[in-house]
This record gives structure tokens, C-alpha cells and sequence, in this order.
């Protein structure tokens, strides 16, 4: 699991160690009043979410999708 800024990321060798790992960010989440925004959130992904964000149109857009891919 790996957390940056906003953003989880739960990965393994197997699908049942992610559902654990999952599992307890869930709860972990749930433990400190931590709200997700379920239109952002992408489950059961093999690859990156990249190619789905829209066209950068302001200089506050482009910052963003900066920041976006230079994390990934």
C-alpha cells in the first residue's frame, strides 16, 4: 500500500493480499473520520488512470495535471 498526499494505492503479489491490504485502509480511513470522494475513486484497476483526465484548459489545470503525472 502506498499513500501520497490524497491519493491510496493497494497492490500485490495476489488479489486476496490487496483485498486485505484494502480492507485495513478502510478501516484505517474509518478510524480517523476520513472522507473519500467516491467519483474519484477507481477499484480493480491494472493500469493507470492517465489517459482518462481531461485537457489541462487553465494554468491552476495544468499545475494539476503536473502534479498528477509527475507522481506517477
Amino acid at each position: 500500500m502506498e499513500v501520497f498526499v490524497d491519493d491510496f494505492f493497494v497492490y500485490g503479489t495476489s488479489f486476496g493480499h490487496c483485498l486485505d491490504d484494502f480492507s485495513k485502509m478502510l478501516q484505517r480511513r474509518k478510524k480517523v473520520n476520513l472522507a473519500l470522494n467516491w467519483e474519484q475513486c477507481h477499484f480493480i484497476v491494472q493500469e493507470g488512470m492517465i489517459e482518462k483526465l481531461s485537457q489541462p484548459t487553465s494554468v491552476k489545470s495544468v499545475r494539476r495535471f503536473l502534479r498528477h503525472i509527475g507522481f506517477h
